[in-house]
């Protein structure tokens, strides 16, 4: 897992949904792997890519609803962890806030 650190990548976890984040910490325990993200902004709807793995290689078009980013937040019961493309990252940082 150490391969993943100071990557940004797309987490996606059993119960929360989807998280786009630098990883800084990948840990296990009885529930799975828990994943620290910095500067981390769930994913709360993507249009654009088919699915997680589509969206850590191209991104995802502007009607997509990306959350503001928080400092810092650990991912529990996470089931994938996939390494963004530059292009993906360039594409995901420069989505607007989505705020209500």
């Amino acid at each position: 897992m150490e391969n993943y650190i100071g990557r940004k990548c797309i987490v996606r976890c059993y119960g929360a949904g989807v998280f786009f984040g630098e990883v800084k910490e990948v840990t296990s325990d009885a529930n799975g792997l828990n994943v620290r993200l910095a500067n981390a902004r769930k994913v709360w709807y993507w249009d654009g890519a088919a699915a997680v793995e589509q969206l850590s290689q191209d991104g995802c078009n502007d009607s997509s609803k990306i959350t503001v980013a928080v400092p810092e937040l650990v991912v529990a019961g996470a089931v994938q962890i996939i390494p963004c493309t530059d292009k993906a990252i360039a594409n995901i940082e420069a989505k607007k806030e989505w705020k209500r």
